[in-house]
């Protein structure tokens, strides 16, 4: 008799790719909830070209019906989702936990123990708006705080991470580590010092919101101008990219901005990372790149604190100001070189297995 069958929520390309690299190793059907059409398809299907699907009444109403639909014909089955703080993703899993579906999250990015959103809160009525719709079943979880749909397995990146889903009531945790991260392990460290910048949106409401653009941009700018040429190459978060015609980059930066490649294949260009803090921080790591976090402000530092891996001891954390020029630069790459060997080790296990790993354990869930 095979196993009840697995279905991946997925609404961006990322998403997508861990989908089908854990799918390969499943012992059990599977197929993809594509949130942009709210449609089921196979797992050849789709290019997941958008970044997030946007929330739409229509869009929630659709999700819903499709999880709905593809629960009654896969009695017992599961539902695994990349992350559970957007909500197109909580709908999904709030009629599928109702329709008797298990949920597990396979995370598809860096979790926070504190609330993390790039929205504002309009003085406090959007969690009271979403505490009314969570009363009322609509949607599982809690706005900006990941894992709190308490997911009955958690396949976690490393046990550096387990503590935020502990403490957010999730079931059974399995330390798998990141599938998209098993190409990692076939980078090789280049020659020379070639630093990869992966800038992150700076119109958070919690740091200060657009005016902290000048002093990032600011920052690339003069970190690119000061640097030996080709030394230095800057990766805009997806977002940024949207936005880029409006947003005060510099020539210089402008100039070594990276395009039409994807990560790895900057990360491979690269020997070392700086970022404010992302997800790309620790699949560096991963690849044995030293990694630096640039804040534009202490109100910046103080957020990305809230990520584990972030207030980790061997993690560098320095402000714009820390780095006047190019030496300074190199000099503090050299700190982080000498002290995070083994870092990843928490916080991104199994890199070449992961896609097995999580294959594995969602095959052997029995509970």
């Amino acid at each position: 008799m095979s196993k009840p069958a697995a279905l991946f929520l997925v609404g961006a390309g990322p998403q997508l790719h861990s989908a089908r690299r854990v799918s390969a190793y499943l012992e059990r059907p599977a197929a993809l909830l594509d949130l942009w059409s709210a449609t089921v398809v196979g797992l050849d299907a789709g290019d997941g070209a958008g970044h997030v699907a946007p929330v739409t009444v229509g869009r929630l109403r659709a999700v819903a019906a499709a999880v709905k639909s593809w629960a009654a014909a896969n009695p017992g089955g599961i539902l695994v989702a990349p992350q559970d703080v957007g909500l197109v993703y909580r709908r999904a899993i709030a009629v599928g936990r109702r329709s008797g579906l298990r949920i597990a999250l396979l995370p598809d990015g860096v979790v926070s123990d504190g609330k993390v959103t790039q929205r504002s809160l309009l003085g406090g009525v959007v969690p009271a708006a979403d505490a009314v719709l969570r009363s009322a079943g609509l949607f599982a979880g809690v706005h900006g705080e990941m894992a709190a749909s308490k997911p009955d397995l958690v396949l976690s990146w490393g046990p550096g991470w387990d503590g935020v889903y502990t403490a957010r009531g999730a079931g059974r945790i399995a330390d798998v580590g990141n599938p998209r991260a098993d190409g990692l392990d076939a980078l090789p460290a280049p020659e020379g010092d070639k630093l990869l910048v992966c800038s992150q949106p700076t119109w958070h409401a919690a740091i200060g919101g657009d005016p902290v653009a000048a002093i990032w941009y600011g920052f690339l700018e003069r970190l690119v101008s000061g640097a030996p040429q080709g030394s230095v190459q800057v990766r805009l978060h997806p977002w940024e990219r949207d936005r880029l015609a409006e947003l005060p980059v510099g020539s210089a930066t402008r100039a070594v901005l990276t395009e039409g490649t994807t990560f790895y294949q900057d990360l491979g260009w690269s020997s070392s990372v700086v970022s404010w803090g992302s997800t790309t921080m620790i699949e560096a790591a991963g690849a044995r790149r030293p990694i630096v976090s640039v804040s534009p402000n202490e109100a910046a530092a103080e957020l990305v604190r809230g990520y584990p891996f972030m207030r980790d001891p061997r993690m560098v954390m320095v402000r714009p100001d820390d780095l006047p020029d190019w030496p300074s630069v190199l000099a503090l790459l050299d700190k982080a070189r000498a002290q995070q060997d083994g870092y990843a080790d928490d916080f991104l296990v199994n890199v070449g297995s992961a896609s097995q790993a999580a294959a594995t354990a969602l095959d052997e869930w029995q509970d």
